[in-house]
C-alpha cells in the first residue's frame, strides 16, 4: 500500500506538467520551429517548383503578347536567269541574269483589338499562375502542419499511456496481493487485469499511429523526423475570424479558388473580344524598298521605295465569325456559371471547417475543465490519505482518471489546433498564420 502511494506522489508532478503544457492558452508562448522545418523543404518541393515554372512561363507569354505591337521586318529576293519575249514591244531577250530583293517594314496599327486582347489574356494567365502557385503552396503547408502536429500528438500521448500502464501494472499487482490476504476477491483482480489489458491495447493503437505519423512526416518533409526537437507551433490568434460570417467574407475576398474562377471569366471575355475582332479590318503602316536587275527583259536596274497604309478587310468568311462569336459567348456563360458553383463550394467548405473548428474548440475547453476536476479529485484523495481516511486503491483510481483526462486533453487540443489551420487554409490565410 505505502509503496503504491509513494509511486503516485513521484509521478504527480510529471502528469501536471504535461497537462498544463498542452493547454491551448499556453501554446502561443512556446517555442516554434514549424516554420523553419517548412522553409527547409518547401522551396524545393516538386509541386512548388512546377508552379514556379508555370509562373515564369506566364511572364514570358506576356512579353510574347506585347511583341505583337512591334514592327515586322521582312526581306525576300531571288537570283536566276530569265527568257523574256514581248511581241507587242518587240522585246526578245533570253538567258539574261535576273535578281531582285525587297525589304519591307510594317507596323501594326489596328487588328480588331486582337493584340490588346492577347496581351490582356496573357496578363490574366499570369494572375492564374500566381493563384495556382498559392493553391499548391497552401495545400502543402496544411499537409506539413498536419504531419508535424501528428508526430507531436502521438509522441506526447505515448508518454502518458506508458505512465498509465505502469500505474495499472502496479494496481493489478496490488489487487493480486490483496486477494491473497483475503481483502479482495477474484472479481477485483479480473477488473484490474482488464483495465491493464485495455491500456495495453490503447498503447498498441497509439504506437501504430505514431509510426504512421513518422512515416508521413518523412514523406512530406523529405527527411526523417527527430521528435525530440519538435516544438509546439504558434499562430496569430488575431488572424482567426470571430464568426462564421467573417470567415465567409474573408474567403470570398481571398480564396484562390474564387480568384481563379474570376480570372477564367476574364479570359473568356478577352477571347470573345478577340474573336469579334475578325469583323474589323486590319491596318498596317508599311515602308518598303526594292531593287531588281534586268526587269522584264530590259537591261539595267530598277528601284522602288514607298510608304503606305495597308488595309485588309475580310468582309465575309461564310458565317465563320458568327459561329466563333457564338462559341466564345457560350464559353463566357459557362465560366460565369462555374464561378457561382465554385463560390458556393468554397462557402460550403468554410461552413464545414468553421463548424469543426467551433466544435473542437469547445471540446478542448471542456477537456481542460475535466482535467482540472480530475486533478482536484486526485488531490482530495491524497489529502484524505494523509488524514488517515483514504487508501492507496482510491488514489490509484483517481490517478488513472487523471491520466485518462490528460490523454483526452492532448487529443482535444491537437484536433482543435489542426482544425484551426484547416479553417485558415479554407479562408485563404494559412500562410499568414504561420508567419
Amino acid at each position: 500500500m505505502n509503496y503504491s502511494y509513494k509511486v503516485l506522489q513521484k509521478n504527480l508532478s510529471l502528469v501536471l506538467l504535461i497537462g498544463l503544457s498542452l493547454s491551448l492558452s499556453n501554446v502561443c508562448v512556446m517555442a516554434d520551429n514549424l516554420q523553419n522545418s517548412i522553409d527547409q523543404f518547401i522551396d524545393s518541393h516538386p509541386k512548388v517548383t512546377a508552379a514556379k515554372e508555370q509562373l515564369t512561363i506566364a511572364g514570358i507569354d506576356i512579353d510574347v503578347a506585347k511583341d505583337n505591337f512591334m514592327p515586322e521586318l521582312r526581306i525576300n529576293g531571288d537570283v536566276g536567269s530569265q527568257s523574256y519575249e514581248d511581241s507587242g514591244t518587240g522585246i526578245d531577250s533570253s538567258n539574261m541574269n535576273n535578281n531582285r530583293y525587297l525589304v519591307e517594314l510594317s507596323q501594326n496599327l489596328f487588328r480588331g483589338f486582337q493584340d490588346q486582347s492577347s496581351e490582356s489574356q496573357a496578363m490574366v494567365k499570369e494572375t492564374i499562375a500566381i493563384k495556382n502557385y498559392e493553391k499548391v503552396y497552401q495545400k502543402i503547408l496544411l499537409d506539413a502542419v498536419n504531419a508535424y502536429l501528428d508526430v507531436l500528438h502521438y509522441k506526447e500521448t505515448r508518454k502518458i499511456v506508458e505512465k498509465k500502464i505502469e500505474l495499472l501494472e502496479k494496481y493489478a499487482s496490488l489487487m493480486a496481493k490483496a486477494k491473497r490476504s483475503g481483502s479482495k476477491t477474484d472479481v477485483d483482480v479480473y477488473e484490474a487485469q482488464l483495465s491493464l489489458q485495455q491500456a495495453l491495447g490503447q498503447q498498441a493503437d497509439i504506437d501504430g499511429k505514431y509510426l504512421s505519423a513518422l512515416g508521413n512526416y518523412e514523406s512530406v518533409f523529405g527527411v526523417s523526423a527527430e521528435p525530440q526537437t519538435l516544438l509546439q507551433p504558434s499562430y496569430n490568434k488575431k488572424l482567426m475570424p470571430a464568426t462564421l460570417n467573417k470567415s465567409l467574407a474573408q474567403a470570398n475576398n481571398q480564396s484562390v479558388f474564387i480568384t481563379l474562377a474570376e480570372s477564367n471569366i476574364e479570359i473568356a471575355q478577352y477571347k470573345k473580344v478577340a474573336v469579334e475582332g475578325d469583323y474589323w479590318p486590319t491596318v498596317d503602316l508599311v515602308g518598303s524598298f526594292g531593287e531588281e536587275k534586268n526587269k522584264e527583259g530590259v537591261r539595267g536596274r530598277t528601284k522602288d521605295g514607298r510608304v503606305y497604309l495597308k488595309v485588309e478587310w475580310k468582309y465575309n468568311l461564310g458565317n465563320q465569325n458568327y459561329k466563333k462569336v457564338q462559341s466564345a459567348s457560350g464559353s463566357l456563360t459557362k465560366e460565369r456559371y462555374n464561378y457561382e458553383s465554385v463560390k458556393k463550394e468554397v462557402n460550403q467548405k468554410v461552413r464545414l471547417a468553421w463548424q469543426k473548428y467551433s466544435t473542437l474548440k469547445a471540446r478542448a475547453k471542456i477537456s481542460r475543465n475535466t482535467l482540472e476536476i480530475a486533478n482536484k479529485v486526485y488531490k482530495a484523495r491524497k489529502d484524505l490519505k494523509l488524514k488517515g481516511k483514504g487508501n492507496a486503491i482510491a488514489i490509484i483510481n483517481s490517478k488513472a482518471k487523471l491520466l485518462d483526462s490528460t490523454i483526452a486533453q492532448i487529443n482535444a487540443n491537437y484536433e482543435s489546433l489542426k482544425s484551426t489551420y484547416a479553417l485558415a487554409k479554407e479562408i485563404g490565410n494559412i500562410q499568414s498564420m504561420l508567419q
